[in-house]
């Protein structure tokens, strides 16, 4: 049931951007075509928050955590990109009775390459992949299950204020761990998104994710994962090109009968962009949208549920 349900989820998230382009191609012809001619685009960000935990047996805690994030997208030929980008997190949750353990999630990062292809005049497409890598808290190494991603992106500007996007990829642990038939051990991953830019100074982001693989606890207990952000910018100043960001992120790590956690994230923080002088502005030269999280976040919580 759980299976179905899982890859009835990643099947409706890949075809939901399918609709959305298929239905924005004659508009486009109307809208300004993203610029790609003016040389490097990129950000750094960082973040700070809290995290409130659940697991389905009733215990529940508040953490915080900090991340930081950067990218920078290099033109290449006429028409494609080149983009690179980092995301890492560190989690506190070793002083709490209910989550101190050696196995929780500690440290986590995720490096990923995207190649894009201008292929309609508001279209992008191409292919992405990522190497996630996951550290728990008593920092052994030989515990950690780290992820490798390959896959396929889009993105599209249904008018000058709107762009979504979405990436399809299959996921593959590339250390074993405590157990080798443990972890994200080969399975799919879809997100789909949509950045709407009210003004040419701020934005708004809505990004979904599932993911799913057959075999993650136990050898024959499939792992579902589901995550949702919504997430926002402003400028601090006129002057120079810093943001003001705020998210909400949820995250559900299932891990079938072996149980489950959930995570209710709130984070605020700053970006630096470069290149570009607003978020429109970067989005059309480019900018990373980052790679999927959930594999990575996945296999950082796998054997605290083991």
């Amino acid at each position: 049931m759980k299976k179905t349900y899982q890859y009835s989820v990643l099947l409706g998230l890949a075809s939901l951007l399918t609709t959305s382009l298929s239905a924005g191609q004659e508009a486009s012809i109307q809208t300004q075509a993203p610029d790609r001619t003016s040389g490097i685009v990129g950000h750094l960000g960082i973040s700070n928050g809290m995290n409130y935990l659940r697991e389905d047996n009733g215990d529940s805690a508040r953490e915080w955590f900090g991340s930081v994030d950067g990218s920078i997208t290099l033109p290449a030929f006429q028409a494609d990109l080149l983009i690179f980008d980092i995301y890492a997190r560190f989690d506190n949750m070793g002083h709490d009775d209910d989550f101190d353990s050696n196995e929780d999630p500690k440290y986590e990062g995720i490096l990923g390459l995207h190649y894009l292809r201008q292929v309609r005049e508001n279209t992008r497409a191409g292919f992405f992949t990522s190497y996630g890598y996951t550290i728990p808290q008593d920092e052994d190494s030989s515990d950690a299950y780290d992820v490798l991603t390959v896959g396929l992106e889009a993105q599209h500007f249904l008018s000058d204020d709107t762009m979504v996007y979405s990436q399809l990829g299959w996921g593959e642990k590339i250390k074993d761990g405590q157990d080798d038939d443990e972890g994200f051990n080969g399975g799919v991953v879809a997100r789909v998104g949509a950045t709407y830019f009210p003004d040419n100074v701020s934005s708004i982001t809505l990004d979904f994710e599932a993911a799913g693989t057959n075999n993650y606890l136990d050898n024959d207990d499939a792992g579902v994962f589901l995550g949702a952000t919504l997430s926002y910018q402003r400028p601090v100043a006129e002057t120079i090109p810093l943001y003001f960001t705020c998210f909400g992120r949820y995250d559900l790590i299932d891990g079938n009968d072996e149980g489950n956690v959930e995570e209710w994230q709130l984070g605020v923080g700053f970006r630096y962009y470069f290149g570009a002088d607003s978020p429109r502005d970067a989005a059309r030269k480019g900018i990373s949208i980052g790679t999927p999280r959930l594999p990575t976040r996945g296999s950082a919580w796998t054997e605290f549920l083991d």
